[in-house]
């Protein structure tokens, strides 16, 4: 997964804190924008597959996180996404590759995104796959799964 930032940011080094399976959990939500607006996933939405320059296939997703005490107007946050079989609860890492992303302070949430989540290229279409994004702060987790539908 990346980010296309609209401009360039400081590197983010996000890293999976050393105990997550302690820390508390945030809720988290995939979607994506419509006039510069969040709009949620709910189960069964259908999302357009998207070429990259490179060829590589994508999907797109916005990542939106609410506002808590004590967060930044930006933060470098360890964030993996990827289609499951059954979904992975957010404290289970297992140093598992994530990377770091810079999500921003917009309207009371912290959003990521586009973020690119390149295609193996074995997803079928027109069938709902689950599609999960977990996030990792040093001090919290979180973890969303939806149904989606490649088109």
């Amino acid at each position: 997964m990346s980010a296309c930032p609209a401009e360039e940011a400081e590197e983010c080094l996000g890293t999976v804190p050393d105990d997550p399976e302690s820390l508390p959990t945030r809720a988290l939500e995939l979607g994506e924008l419509h006039n510069r607006k969040f709009s949620s996933y709910q189960d069964g939405d259908v999302v357009e597959v998207e070429t990259g320059g490179q060829g590589f296939q994508m999907i797109t997703p916005y990542v939106e996180i609410p506002l808590m005490k004590g967060d930044s107007d930006t933060e470098c946050w360890c964030i993996s996404g990827q289609f499951v079989d059954e979904p992975i609860g957010p404290d289970a890492w297992n140093n598992e590759y994530c990377i770091g992303l810079t999500f921003e302070e917009v309207d009371g949430r912290m959003r990521v995104g586009p973020v690119i989540s390149i295609l193996d290229g074995s997803e079928p279409r027109g069938v709902p796959l689950l599609f999960q994004v977990r996030v990792a702060g040093q001090n919290f987790t979180a973890s969303s799964t939806v149904e989606l539908v490649l088109r």
